[in-house]
């Protein structure tokens, strides 16, 4: 359906009561729903429900405003939803009309894989003009994305790009999947907020290409946009898994805000908000009420030219492990090293972790630290230091129980064999009748050392 007058365009509304698939192109033409306005007039909306709704092959549902008129809405009711082989649903505006917003709701899944890096399937809203970006909604009982599969808004004219808006009983992100907004030129990157009911999973198998997560990203003179998640699990696990904001150019860097009971950071995952231009990094706020465990892998805030980001992180039990690190630095400007603020019933710091807030020329960060009790190995350490003309920020660590290193002995490699350490029963030296002893109360303890307690 392509409009070009001055009135509002017709809605196109496809209902199916078993499955809508559409695949394929041939000749240079790619089979799909199209609704587009090229003048002045708003296009119409566009409607699809369907128990099915699968998008493959380089097909896809496509709406566009290339002048003054607001682009398609498009609206999707299913069940379940598969958009695989550059499969895609694009709302995109090139004039000053407002692109089309995109709203799925599957009651069982959204699937989306792509098929390779250049290759890539999904949903996406753009803009290349002075128009708005359109927004995403997506609403699924689950939402898995892989292999280069996409949930994105990109900005590459002089508006802000869309926002994204997710509700998910389950989100799984991994092996080259991304959720991603961006900023390119003038325009604001979008928001992204994420709530799911159960848990949130960002994976990374090691020698595939790409990186997994949550990006929010500003190359120009426009802010990134900031991420929200909220869940009751979220786990990283993988040297390419990441949520991150960075600013490229003289945007702010956008902040991200994390909010579960437990949070799991593995195998060299991160959480970052970074500037590589003259805008400030985000800044990271992470509130878990159970265990935030980070396992040889880090929550990062870093500005290469200006002011690091805070890392503001409240939690119940807080462990950092195997070299697991919170960092607020500032590598090579004069822009004071962010501040990290840490309020928790228990941090525990061993194998090589850390804590550091540091600058280079500015002034270092301070590091605040409220907790019942901190355990940290010898080899372990928090810093909050300037490398050469600024001063060192400040350490204040209100604990009751801490500065136990000394106190802290290794256990033993190998335990004591019982077996070894018992004799042998009376029963066994002779093979006459023997008599016996017979306890009568043990007041609680095991008949053996090896064994529990009565």
């Amino acid at each position: 359906m392509f409009y070009y007058g001055q009135r509002k365009g017709g809605d196109l509304t496809i209902a199916a009561t078993e499955s809508i698939s559409i695949s394929g192109n041939q000749g240079g033409y790619t089979s799909g729903i199209y609704a587009n306005a090229f003048s002045d007039g708003d296009a119409g909306q566009v409607g699809i429900s369907t128990p099915s709704l699968s998008i493959s092959d380089g097909a896809a549902i496509s709406v566009l405003t290339k002048g003054s008129g607001d682009g398609a809405n498009v609206t999707v009711n299913a069940g379940t939803v598969s958009l695989t082989g550059e499969g895609r649903i694009t709302a995109g505006t090139s004039g000053s009309g407002r692109g089309g917003n995109i709203s799925i709701s599957a009651t069982d899944r959204v699937y989306i894989r792509g098929e390779g890096l250049f290759s890539r399937s999904g949903v996406f809203s753009n803009t290349s003009g002075e128009g708005k970006g359109g927004d995403i909604a997506l609403s699924a009982g689950a939402l898995i994305v892989e292999n280069h599969g996409t949930v994105e808004s990109e900005s590459s004219g002089q508006n802000s790009g869309g926002n994204i808006g997710i509700k998910v009983g389950r989100l799984e992100i991994r092996n080259g999947g991304t959720i991603n907004s961006s900023g390119l030129v003038e325009g604001k990157g979008g928001n992204i907020s994420i709530t799911a009911d159960e848990s949130v999973s960002i994976s990374h198998e090691e020698g595939a290409a790409g990186f997994s997560g949550i990006f929010s990203i500003g190359k120009g003179k426009g802010d990134a946009g900031f991420i929200s998640v909220a869940a009751s699990e979220i786990k990283l696990s993988g040297n390419k898994s990441q949520i991150s904001t960075s600013t490229e150019g003289s945007g702010q860097g956008g902040p991200i805000q994390l909010n579960a009971v437990d949070i799991y950071l593995a195998g060299d995952a991160v959480i970052k908000a970074e500037s590589t231009g003259s805008g400030n990094a985000g800044s990271i706020d992470i509130v878990s009420t159970g265990l935030l465990s980070i396992n040889n892998a880090a929550i990062a805030t870093r500005a290469d030219r200006a002011a690091g980001g805070n890392i503001n992180i409240s939690g119940k039990d807080i462990q950092l492990t195997h070299g697991g690190a919170i960092n607020a630095s500032v590598a090579f400007g004069g822009g004071g090293g962010g501040d990290v603020t840490i309020d928790a019933a228990t941090l525990v710091l061993l194998e090589k972790s850390n804590i550091t807030a540091n600058a280079d020329w500015g002034f270092g960060g301070n590091i605040t630290i409220d907790a019942d009790a901190v355990f940290r190995s010898e080899d372990s350490y928090i810093t909050a230091s300037s490398n050469r003309e600024g001063q060192d920020g400040k350490i204040i660590v209100n604990s009751p129980v801490q500065d136990i290193v000394n106190a802290m002995v290794p256990l033993r490699e190998s335990f004591l064999s019982a077996d070894e350490l018992l004799p042998e029963r009376c029963e066994t030296r002779d093979p006459e009748q023997a008599g016996s002893f017979v306890i009568d109360s043990g007041e609680g303890l095991p008949p053996r050392p090896d064994q529990l307690l009565h």
